[in-house]
């Protein structure tokens, strides 16, 4: 049984507290864990040690297949401008083809290394360790699913996208900020202004810390595309919305689902490369998440047949002109 605790004071307890954080991920054992999840989890239904182990295959050989689409194609190198890959129809080698087609992988990517990440809690945490070993930590109704429903795209569009659909790891932390911006802006809490800047503060400050994420690659691209991706997902969130009031009309209704799906990838088309290009650029793509490589070990990859990705040392330590760029590299 939980029961709400006050701060502890020995170092330890508080120790154990900020471990509490890591695999929790989203406040679930606080009480700033999201509405949708710290109601109603405990009573769902949770995935068993099999479903568990399936969606870690699959993450895996799907991570396996887009790091081998990665390799072959230089744009993941970091050259951003370069032509199509020879593996690629002629039909494709089109600009705004070849860009979409990037987009998607690039998406894909970002989605799969996300979903992989949400899968090593409930299988490691749970059914190898176990409330035996971690106590609730361990228990399987703590590691809910990492993404919400795919129908709230359907039902919401973009709203949907970022509110229900996409994973909610930062969304405390970005939303609480608005308190502080909304009181001195003298917004009342629960009014059209106040959820304006719950909104705009939360896509400034994702956009920032995307932003200084992309700054810290190997290469240091521009910050600026990465976070006018963020920056500009309130002004689609007004398009949406002048939309769905467009759509009203009794001869749109029908079809309403399928204009908000049509909106969104139009909206993702128009702003995503963004971020793609700044993660690209800055050699992103080029870190090897797999420590073993079905298709590469089969010989997939031109010029390559290994099932052992991780080469060299795990651990060293390099020094650079700058202090901050001097430290461990895995």
């Amino acid at each position: 049984m939980l029961a709400w605790q006050p701060m502890p004071k020995p170092w330890f307890a508080r120790l154990d507290w900020t471990f509490d954080l890591i695999p929790s991920l989203r406040g679930l054992n606080w009480s700033w864990g999201w509405f949708s999840e710290s109601s109603s989890v405990q009573y769902q239904h949770m995935p068993s040690l099999g479903t568990s182990l399936a969606r870690f295959l699959f993450a895996y050989l799907l991570i396996d297949v887009l790091k081998t689409i990665m390799i072959v194609d230089p744009y993941f190198w970091g050259f951003i401008d370069s032509g199509a890959p020879t593996y690629l129809p002629p039909s494709i080698a089109h600009p705004v083809l070849l860009s979409t087609y990037r987009a998607l992988i690039a998406f894909a990517g970002i989605w799969t290394a996300i979903y992989f990440i949400f899968t090593l809690g409930p299988l490691f945490l749970v059914d190898i360790l176990g409330p035996a070993f971690l106590g609730v930590r361990g228990e399987r109704w703590m590691y809910p699913a990492g993404y919400g429903s795919v129908t709230a795209i359907l039902d919401r569009g973009l709203a949907g996208f970022w509110g229900t659909w996409w994973h909610q790891m930062f969304r405390f932390v970005f939303v609480s900020a608005r308190r502080w911006v909304s009181d001195r802006m003298g917004s009342e809490w629960g009014s059209p202004s106040s959820k304006a800047i719950t909104i705009v503060t939360a896509f400034l400050l994702s956009g920032i810390v995307h932003a200084g994420g992309t700054y810290t690659l190997w290469r240091a691209p521009s910050p600026l595309g990465p976070f006018l991706f963020f920056a500009l997902q309130p002004f689609g969130l007004l398009l949406e919305l002048a939309l769905q009031k467009w759509s009203l009309n009794k001869l749109i209704r029908p079809f309403s689902r399928l204009l908000r799906l049509i909106a969104l990838l139009s909206w993702f088309r128009l702003t995503f490369p963004l971020l793609a290009d700044g993660l690209a650029a800055g050699g992103m793509r080029l870190f090897e998440p797999l420590l073993v490589s079905l298709l590469r070990g089969v010989g997939l990859v031109d010029g390559e047949s290994r099932w052992w990705c991780w080469r060299g040392p795990f651990f060293s330590w390099h020094i650079d002109n700058k202090w901050w760029r001097t430290g461990v590299v895995l």
